[in-house]
């Protein structure tokens, strides 16, 4: 028995037979090629409007390497239905999320990525506890949640689960600065049913000079008339036995067209108007400074009680604009030229 499948019986037990077929898949290539493999061949799955290329195909996956890849895509498909808000019948406190491309992610590079880099996951049960702590969804009727460096998502993923369970909707922004751990947040809120939308870029650019790619996250049913979706749903039940209603897609975006951006801009906006009032006060100080120090210079002179000396003090960066006056030209008239030439 591998190395991996070892650690899957004490880290992910539940996607045992997940792990199974990653290994069959690493035989020829690395583990963490398989993985990026995986992810890029569920965005594909998963975005709208739909595309021709296969990643899998791009990647020279033969047919029965591909139908591994879907076998890892049922099992972690099977435990998001059976421990997620999305798919529960009705309200379960019991159900929030469920991170199995994270768990899966974490697996994989837990020998060799995470230990050099310094990268991991928040745990599931502190997860719960911060979510608890700030009380998503108690306060508003609609509200957004932002994670600046989301990882696979599990912070997002856990407030839309307690929003949800309180009636309120909810739209998350997530961004995170490695682009693998951003296409698995894509993912796993297309999985989970929550809106929003992942995005690679730094948390901590304001400006957006970082942004790498992003998806919107949004249900499938928004693309279609709304007088058709009894109608789509009905063919979806007959064909597929899934449930359009619970089906969310991937839309490529640019950061112009992104909640980030318009969020962004507003904090610049307002960085700007308070770095004007603190910049007037500063000179008023400065001016203020200016004046005392003139008048302490002038006691016991014959100008000690003249305030006019006070009155047209500037600051260097006051100075008048000097006036435009009309300069003549020192090129010669068109007349002139011709009398050169005369």
């Amino acid at each position: 028995m591998s190395k991996i499948l070892t650690n899957a019986r004490s880290m992910c037990p539940e996607l045992t037979s997940a792990i199974k077929e990653l290994d069959s898949l690493a035989y020829q290539r690395q583990y963490d090629t398989v993985f990026r493999d995986l992810v890029d061949w569920l965005l594909w799955e998963h975005q709208y409007p739909p595309t021709d290329e296969n990643p899998l195909k791009r990647q020279k996956y033969n047919e029965e390497d591909r139908k591994r890849f879907l076998n890892i895509y049922k099992n972690i498909q099977e435990e998001i239905r059976n421990r997620t808000m999305l798919w529960a019948d009705e309200i379960d406190d019991n159900k929030t999320f469920y991170d199995g491309l994270g768990r899966m992610y974490e697996l994989i590079t837990s020998g060799y990525k995470s230990s050099m880099l310094g990268q991991y996951f928040t745990p599931e049960p502190v997860v719960e506890f911060m979510t608890s702590i700030l009380d998503i969804g108690s306060r508003e009727k609609f509200e957004r949640v932002l994670d600046p460096a989301c990882g696979s998502g599990r912070m997002g993923l856990c407030a839309a689960s307690h929003a949800h369970k309180k009636g309120t909707m909810v739209w998350v922004t997530m961004n995170d600065i490695d682009p693998i751990c951003t296409k698995v947040t894509a993912v796993n809120m297309a999985l989970h049913g929550v809106v929003g939308e992942a995005l690679c870029m730094n948390g901590l650019d304001i400006e957006g000079n970082s942004y790498k790619f992003g998806y919107q996250v949004v249900p499938l049913l928004s693309f279609i008339p709304q007088e058709s979706w009894e109608m789509y749903r009905a063919i979806m039940l007959a064909k597929t036995r899934q449930d359009i209603r619970k089906q969310y897609v991937l839309r490529p975006v640019e950061y112009k067209d992104t909640f980030m951006k318009s969020a962004n801009d507003k904090i610049l906006e307002d960085w700007k108007e308070r770095q004007k009032i603190e910049n007037e006060a500063e000179r008023a100080n400065a001016l203020e400074e200016l004046e005392r120090q003139v008048n302490d210079r002038l006691k016991g002179s014959l100008f000690e009680n003249d305030s006019s000396q006070v009155e047209n003090i500037k600051l260097p960066s006051e100075k008048k604009p000097k006036s435009k006056k009309n300069k003549k030209s020192s090129k010669p008239s068109l007349n002139n030229q011709q009398l050169l030439f005369d």
